[in-house]
């Protein structure tokens, strides 16, 4: 009879199974829970997201991103160009960048997809570094399992701050030894660029705390950030009144502006798609002179980002009217924007 396995043999077993679902999960796309375990299946229960890192919020770069705050996506090696068979490379969704110098500072940044192709036949556990000079970036590091022929994508900002001087900027990746620049256009802001909502004060017809009262912060729409993996954790407003219905998000401007165009994001991210969770039905009213006046209406929506371009009116006030989710639950906002006429 053999002797009985050791103590430790059996936590190093215990330690490699765990290694290999979480691989496994990753290849799959299969989203994980914040231990590692498999994430749930739909009607569990919603948990709390873990926070991505933010700029300013931590004192070092994050440790390595949870599988189920990036995309996966399968590639054809042979359909890449011959530069990237056979390699880790970065990868992004344009190739130059624009950021508007916005009057609010929080609103002077922009959004892109970021990531890395792993090109080759063997599975890797790959890392990404970006870096911007003078702007800043919100992941500095990411690093994630890559299975051979995939790609891993995650949502990515890039933020001017006050200092940064306006003209040519540039964005560098690096995986390994690949790199990726690419340039970054610091500009005034031209007519109807500049976001009207960013920063100013929002009042909500309730607030969904869920024990933590800035777990769903109705402010959290007009700070500029569209990152809707942070929902739950300080990003993105969720009303408390399930299935009731209407909702309201309101937007003081400030003082009378002329508005020409809305821009709605409501929840779209990995563990929750807009078709499913994201709002379905509202209308955008606009206040002049203490009247509210309907300006443009969406229904039957299941995209994440909605535009809504209308004549242009002064108004000291924006309003949307939420009037039914995807889910039939809640109503749910990432971010609102304004802006004025484009000439």
């Amino acid at each position: 009879m053999s002797a009985p396995r050791r103590r430790s043999d059996r936590r190093r077993d215990r330690v490699l199974v765990a290694g290999l679902a979480v691989a496994a999960c990753a290849a799959a796309g299969v989203p994980l829970a914040a231990d590692g375990s498999p994430g749930r299946a739909p009607g569990d229960p919603e948990p709390a997201p873990t926070p991505t890192w933010t700029p300013g919020t931590l004192a070092y770069p994050p440790p390595p991103d949870n599988p189920k705050h990036a995309t996966m996506r399968h590639v054809d090696p042979d359909a890449l160009p011959a530069a990237a068979r056979g390699k880790i490379t970065p990868i992004a969704d344009r190739e130059r960048f624009r950021i508007v110098r916005s009057a609010d500072p929080r609103c002077r940044n922009g959004w892109m997809t970021i990531g890395m192709r792993n090109a080759t036949h063997r599975a890797v556990y790959g890392g990404l570094t970006a870096e911007a000079g003078a702007l800043r970036v919100s992941r500095p590091v990411f690093a994630t399992y890559l299975p051979p022929a995939y790609e891993a994508r995650i949502q990515f900002r890039i933020t001017a701050p006050p200092e940064a001087a306006a003209g040519g900027h540039r964005l560098v990746l690096r995986a390994g030894k690949e790199r990726l620049t690419v340039p970054v256009a610091l500009d005034e802001p031209g007519p109807g660029e500049d976001n009207l909502a960013c920063g100013r004060p929002v009042a909500a017809s309730s607030a969904n705390t869920s024990g933590r009262p800035d777990r769903y912060p109705a402010a959290s729409v007009t700070d500029g950030n569209l990152n809707a993996e942070e929902f739950g954790v300080g990003n993105g407003w969720n009303d408390s009144t399930a299935r009731r219905w209407p909702d309201t998000l309101e937007v003081d401007l400030g003082g009378t502006r002329r508005v020409a165009r809305v821009v709605v994001h409501t929840l779209a991210s990995n563990r929750y798609p807009p078709s499913r969770y994201g709002l379905r039905d509202w209308d955008v009213q606009a206040r002049a002179d203490g009247a509210w006046t309907t300006v443009a209406r969406s229904r039957a929506n299941t995209a994440g980002r909605v535009e809504h371009s209308f004549a242009p009116v002064e108004a000291d006030a924006l309003r949307i009217v939420c009037l039914g989710s995807n889910d039939r639950r809640f109503s749910r906002i990432i971010e609102l924007e304004a802006f004025g006429p484009a000439r």
